[in-house]
């Protein structure tokens, strides 16, 4: 499978999942051993959607771990949503 992610910022990317929500938890577990590689965000648990946030400087590692991951449980790479600024929180100011 190949995870693309999208640049959010100068130092941000994301990928961007569909994750049944029985599968979130273990997702998170699989990130948190990467101790710092990525951060999952549960962004709407109705559309089991969820993404990963990292840096730059790890976004090939993270999509390597992403690939190796999907052996393991159910994943698969989605686009960015419409609303992705309303789920992360980024606003435009007026």
């Amino acid at each position: 499978m190949n995870f693309v992610p999208q640049q959010i910022d100068q130092e941000t990317w994301a990928y961007y999942l569909e994750v049944p929500g029985s599968l979130v938890v273990l997702l998170q577990a699989y990130f948190e051993s990467y101790e710092g590689l990525g951060t999952v965000r549960t962004l709407d648990i109705r559309k089991s959607l969820v993404c990963i946030l990292t840096t730059s400087s790890l976004r090939e590692l993270c999509g390597r771990a992403l690939e190796s991951i999907a052996g393991q449980i159910d994943i698969k790479s989605v686009g960015k949503p419409a609303e992705a600024e309303k789920y992360l929180g980024y606003f435009k100011r007026a």
